[in-house]
């Protein structure tokens, strides 16, 4: 699965030289074929400091304006692989453009290991945190993926998206970090 080089054509490097302008040079590339077709996941070990950013590139093949990133302090060799098999299910089951304030329940691919480790079990996916206000380009629209627990998820089921938001916000919550509390 890992590379030394992503494969991109016009849009791909569009992308990739995004990515490499705000995050430095990848490390590592992952491949996962799809239905219809092959997420690419790079590794920024760089960008943040103790922390790995994970980017995907194939994604803007069906949605040209939007590929898909996400931090972790933790757990670097599981996580190129939780992004690229989301991705790779989201385009397989005709999944919409993602945006902010979409999420998916995860925990039946989760490892117990994993949820052990974090105490996370879904995803939820939202506009850029803790990179320059650039990152978000025109025609470019990186989406981030922030791993929260059930309780967390709980929320967003009964609150709106905003008062998450909010509530992420108003306490500090360092969503790099994959062990933190839940709220």
């Amino acid at each position: 699965m890992g590379s030394s080089e992503p494969v991109v054509n016009g849009l791909g490097e569009r992308w990739l030289d995004h990515f490499m302008a705000f995050l430095g040079e990848y490390d590592e590339v992952r491949r996962y074929p799809g239905a219809v077709g092959t997420v690419q996941v790079l590794s920024f070990p760089q960008a943040i400091t103790e922390c790995v950013v994970f980017a995907s590139l194939g994604f803007s093949r069906l949605h040209p304006e939007t590929e898909v990133y996400t931090v972790a302090d933790t757990a670097f060799d599981v996580m190129p692989d939780l992004l690229g098999n989301i991705l790779t299910f989201w385009l397989a089951s005709g999944g919409h453009s993602l945006q902010r304030g979409m999420w998916l329940e995860i925990s039946a691919i989760l490892s117990p290991d994993f949820i052990t480790l974090t105490g996370k079990t879904a995803v939820y996916f939202t506009a850029p945190h803790g990179l320059p206000e650039s990152f978000t380009a025109p025609a470019l629209r990186p989406v981030q993926m922030i791993l929260i627990s059930a309780a967390e998820l709980e929320m967003l089921r009964c609150d709106d998206v905003n008062a998450f938001e909010d509530m992420l916000e108003a306490q500090e919550v360092d969503v790099f970090d994959l062990r933190r509390p839940s709220l």
